[in-house]
């Protein structure tokens, strides 16, 4: 039977929207008059993922061309399953246009790797679960990220309890970005995750795991680099989904 559709929205205080907005254009305003790459921090999101639901979502927004896409799906039997997708402005589950640090797995799709702080994203490889679907108008390729983890299979990285960071890519036309999402699970079977924080760096800017500024001494800062862009709020514009939908298959 199939259960009703469920919808909710995350609304933040006055003040809190404000402290985003205002950290978003003094980072934009700072890119701006140094010319430099920047780094983009979220600040805490720490947004449950509690596996009360059928079905929960979350689009997390980066730089006005893509958008952080995390799903839990409740599979009953104290079991779940745990996904993330790199998409586009207007993109839907299904439409990844970036990449994510992990490993393809014969007949299970692709699971993503539960890194350690302080790794350098850019010289890592990257990936996602692709498969060809069939409509009325042909058969289209199409991607869905990368499972964090699902149910008893051992395929997921996540299995035990604790926190890790998640690495992904995405270019929206001015050359490769990379950042990371850092979440902290239950583990195995039921995947119930935090989503705790995450950041991205603009082109030709370096970030490791973890880094929250181009100023952190993590990473040196290249010495050439794009012009910042606009970062306006973060986390304060995250739109918060619950509703049904089928699982992508990267199981």
């Amino acid at each position: 039977m199939r259960k009703n559709r469920r919808s909710t929205s995350l609304n933040l205080s006055n003040s809190r929207w404000l402290a985003y907005a205002a950290a978003g254009a003094a980072s934009a305003l700072a890119g701006a008059g140094a010319a430099e790459a920047e780094i983009h921090y979220s600040g805490l999101v720490n947004f449950p993922f509690p596996g009360t639901d059928p079905l929960s979502s979350a689009y997390l927004p980066l730089n006005g061309a893509a958008n952080l896409f995390f799903q839990h799906f409740n599979l009953g039997s104290k079991s779940g399953a745990a996904r993330i997708e790199v998409l586009g402005p207007n993109g839907r589950a299904g439409d990844s246009i970036g990449g994510l640090v992990g490993n393809f797995v014969q007949y299970g799709g692709f699971y993503v790797s539960n890194l350690a702080a302080r790794v350098n994203l850019s010289g890592l490889r990257f990936g996602a679960y692709c498969r060809y679907t069939s409509t009325g108008s042909g058969s289209h390729l199409r991607c869905f990220g990368g499972t964090i983890g699902y149910s008893d299979r051992p395929n997921g990285k996540f299995r035990h309890a604790g926190e890790g960071f998640i690495g992904f890519t995405f270019d929206s036309g001015n050359g490769p970005q990379y950042g990371w999402a850092r979440i902290r699970t239950k583990g195995a079977p039921d995947y119930r995750f935090v989503l705790i924080d995450y950041a991205w760096a603009d082109p030709g800017e370096s970030i490791q795991t973890g880094q929250r500024h181009s100023s952190d001494p993590m990473v040196a800062v290249p010495d050439r680099g794009s012009l910042g862009l606009l970062a306006l709020g973060g986390a304060g514009v995250i739109e918060w989904r619950k509703r049904r939908a089928p699982v992508a298959g990267d199981n």
